[in-house]
């Protein structure tokens, strides 16, 4: 562990912690003249008694070695803080670069949760302040040679005996530091928790709900309770370890009297002389501070020990080169969006009897899961809420690793998951909102440079509908999104999701996954994003997740899912006509666009009965005003009447950009 901690303290800042080195050699250099020039001192009094002018220069030199000691400490102070920001930049680099490379699945167990809350407490307090304790005790320890090589010289019989002085608090010291780690493990998930409402209080996303539903008083009281449990058990602990320490502190100084009444016996029968008696005493209380000094050293560094072991092991286990097979051009940490496998263009994927479970979830979340996904096809699945399509969606993405069965990219099985990233991009539901410019949240999609396209990034924002409300923006693409922070401003949900599409459409990989993609778009954004979807899908597989069901009509292939398991699939037109879980939903949605009149069994173009474009629109009366309920009735005209592989360049709507 020593080796560790200097390790990256070498790697940090190599220059200062040389500096700290040579400083605590300087400091055991200095206890050891001190004490020779304190002995050359006595001595020359007790064999001139009358004079004193043989004490002059032993004075001078303590004096001198004075002022060094004072000036040492304040460069060493600094040097040590220096050294102190660098070590918490360089560790905290190594820990997120390793919760990056750790697989998505660890992210769903709370035990990750607890230890990557302990992790990043160790990088930015223990680790650097371990590193102060090692080069402190590495004075310390200087200086307990040197008081007990002159403790050798005047009386050896001491020196075993001043050993057993520190013994008591270093036996306290190892329970309590055991008592600690282990209080600290326990308390991880409590403190989380306790975290998290802190947020929910001082948050400003949050702060409109917390006043809606007046939650301050509740959270609040919730807080002060967490808070007590904590406070409780660690004041319980701080009992406990003061009360351990006093006693061993009574052992120790009981042990010191001894030596004392020893050395005073010894002089006294004149075993030793007594300017040997006087260096004897000052190497023995020298020795006594240092000890207790180093014992409390100790103390701490024990307890620091088990918290970076656990750092170390985090950053092994999850280091970007700890996955076996892991091409050297690839970095899992970073994610890098770009490799030799991002460009291969469309491939048929196929899941053959795949089953996953979350972490700490008895129930499977997806069971004998089998589907193909052709190139260049769209498949939509479908089910309702909890039924496994953003679980099977993320496998598809490379982000989880089945527990049985295969993946395979054009019939060859998929060892490396990050060869389905890199040729893969996704609109989540729970998409990212960034606190960066407008242009950065969508070239994050595919950031391999600090160079943006600018001509490729503004396609991309008008293909998702939002060049133009990122144009109205107050400094445009350079506008930062997020009110948090100076001259930002902020989106409205529909906003952000176009932003969080063009990031997508930025990206440009082979498969394309859209978990509920138009969930806060209005009608007509929605239609102009399928119509570049359907006018694109030649160059693209794409995976829609949609409860809006009157967008999966153009899907090639439809698959249901119902409890992790596929219920029914097909292409649209065949799930309709047979009636199934697919049409019971799709005709479930197509009554609120319809109204009482008597059917006119008409069929559009796409070969899909409805009861006639002019009898789709949502009554005032649903709570819609006028004006909004003929965008959606306009929008469902549209989907149900555009044939399957309609070109939106003949489509009566255009690619402009939504207001």
């Amino acid at each position: 562990m020593i080796a560790f901690v200097l390790a990256l303290a070498w790697q940090a800042d190599r220059r200062r912690l040389l500096l700290l080195l040579a400083d605590a050699v300087l400091a055991t250099a200095g206890t050891g003249m001190a004490l020779a020039a304190l002995r050359a001192g006595l001595h020359q009094a007790a064999g001139r008694p009358s004079g004193l002018s043989g004490l002059l220069v032993p004075v001078l030199v303590l004096g001198a070695l004075g002022v060094a000691t004072t000036a040492l400490g304040a460069a060493r102070t600094v040097t040590s803080a220096l050294l102190t920001l660098s070590m918490q930049r360089t560790v905290m680099h190594q820990v997120v670069t390793a919760s990056a490379a750790a697989p998505l699945r660890c992210f769903d167990d709370p035990a990750f949760h607890d230890r990557l809350a302990r992790i990043t407490s160790t990088a930015t307090t223990q680790l650097p302040a371990m590193t102060t304790r090692l080069l402190q005790l590495l004075s310390l320890t200087g200086g307990l040679l040197m008081a007990g090589g002159t403790l050798l010289l005047t009386g050896w019989w001491l020196a075993p005996l001043a050993a057993l002085v520190s013994w008591p608090l270093v036996r306290a010291a190892r329970t309590s530091n055991a008592e600690q780690y282990a209080l600290s493990a326990e308390l991880a998930e409590t403190t989380r928790r306790r975290r998290y409402l802190e947020q929910l209080l001082t948050g400003r996303r949050e702060a409109a709900e917390i006043r809606a539903f007046q939650l301050a008083t509740p959270l609040l009281d919730r807080w002060n309770h967490a808070y007590t449990g904590e406070y409780t058990r660690r004041l319980h602990l701080q009992h406990r370890t003061a009360w351990r320490r006093f006693r061993a502190t009574l052992t120790s100084q009981a042990i010191l009297a001894a030596l004392l009444a020893a050395l005073a016996a010894a002089v006294h029968t004149r075993l030793l002389t007594l300017a040997s008696a006087g260096t004897a005493l000052a190497a023995l209380l020298m020795l006594e501070t240092r000890f207790r000094t180093t014992t409390l050293t100790l103390a701490t560094t024990g307890s620091s020990l088990q918290f970076i072991q656990d750092l170390r092991q985090f950053l092994h286990q999850h280091h970007p080169g700890h996955r076996p097979g892991q091409p050297a051009t690839q970095s899992t940490a970073t994610g890098t969006p770009h490799s030799p496998t991002a460009d291969r263009g469309c491939a048929e994927l196929r899941l053959e009897h795949v089953d996953f479970t979350y972490p700490g979830t008895p129930t499977p979340a997806l069971s004998d899961i089998c589907i193909t996904i052709p190139a260049g096809h769209t498949i939509a699945l479908v089910g309702p809420n909890g039924s496994g399509k953003s679980t099977l969606a993320k496998i598809i993405a490379g982000l989880y690793e089945p527990d049985t069965g295969t993946l395979s990219r054009d019939g060859r099985p998929v060892h490396n998951p990050q060869t389905l990233r890199d040729g893969c991009t996704v609109v989540f539901q729970d998409f990212l909102r960034y606190w960066l410019s407008a242009a950065d949240n969508i070239a994050l999609g595919r950031l391999t440079t600090d160079t943006i396209d600018p001509d490729r990034l503004r396609q991309a924002a008008h293909d998702a509908g939002a060049h133009t409300l990122i144009q109205r923006l107050p400094n445009g693409y350079d506008t930062t999104l997020a009110k948090e922070l100076t001259g930002g401003t902020e989106l409205s949900a529909g906003q952000w999701q176009r932003i969080a599409t063009a990031r997508a459409f930025y990206r440009n990989a082979p498969l394309l996954i859209l978990d509920e993609p138009t969930a806060s778009l209005d009608p007509e954004a929605e239609t102009r994003l399928y119509h570049h979807i359907q006018h694109h899908r030649q160059n693209h597989t794409t995976i829609l997740i949609a409860h809006r069901l009157a967008a999966t009509r153009n899907a090639d292939h439809i698959y249901v899912l119902e409890n992790g398991r596929i219920t029914e699939h097909g292409p649209p037109q065949q799930l309709l006509s047979t009636g199934g879980r697919y049409a019971a939903m799709y005709h479930a949605q197509a009554t609120g666009y319809q109204t009482n009149t008597t059917p006119t069994n008409s069929t559009p173009s796409n070969g899909h009965p409805y009861h006639g474009p002019d009898e789709l629109h949502l009554p005032v009366a649903s709570g819609l005003d006028e004006k909004t309920a003929n965008h959606y009735a306009n929008a469902a005209r549209a989907l149900l009447e555009q044939p399957p592989e309609s070109d939106p360049a003949t489509s009566p709507r255009t690619h402009e950009s939504a207001p």
